[in-house]
């Protein structure tokens, strides 16, 4: 499983500070820096995207991967789409809330699936809550979903304190389970 960590911009740009703690939280924790995906809010800003560029290449190398988070939200996303190369691209929540009853959403929704895609990034839907939207979002090829609909949040440092982490459905996140959805089955549950 994956676990996916909210970090902001300007402590990713404090490198050589954290890095230590980092690596010693997860040498602590036994979590490899390959299970780890490092969220970077769209709502945060950089006046040095080249700067934190050099630094996720330094991250990637030593394993970690990388999501652009809240996706579709702020007024940075295509530069960050495009300095950070994510893996992975998770879609703000208002986009999929109600999206079944919305054409302007569910062209949104594909239109910026599309570009993530082409650019190698897996898309996720934040915020599902309710099936209608989940079969909305499959009849869109969005691969991943996330939200209450397949789970609630769990306090991750608990786990990784206690190191409980077998039989937990992961990947977790701060807003529910991540869920792959697969055809013809929904998938109900985090993906191991």
């Amino acid at each position: 499983g994956l676990l996916f960590v909210n970090v902001h911009i300007n402590t990713l740009l404090k490198l050589r500070v954290v890095q230590d703690h980092y690596r010693k939280l997860l040498e602590s924790s036994g979590v490899s820096p390959q299970a780890v995906v490092v969220e970077i809010s769209e709502r945060s800003s950089t006046e040095t995207p080249r700067a934190l560029s050099r630094i996720l290449k330094v991250l990637r190398k030593a394993g970690f991967r990388f999501a652009l988070d809240d996706f579709g939200l702020a007024y940075s996303g295509l530069q960050h789409l495009y300095w950070f190369e994510p893996e992975f691209v998770k879609l703000d929540r208002g986009f999929v809330l109600g999206i079944q009853r919305s054409e302007r959403k569910q062209a949104l929704v594909a239109g910026m699936a599309a570009l993530c895609q082409k650019l190698g990034s897996e898309v996720i839907a934040e915020g599902v809550e309710g099936n209608e939207e989940l079969l909305t979002l499959m009849s869109l090829d969005i691969p991943l979903a996330q939200g209450y609909h397949f789970g609630r949040p769990q306090a991750p440092l608990f786990w990784l304190s206690e190191r409980r982490t077998e039989g937990v459905p992961k990947p977790y996140f701060a807003a529910g389970a991540l869920g792959r959805v697969r055809r013809p089955h929904l998938a109900r549950g985090g993906v191991g």
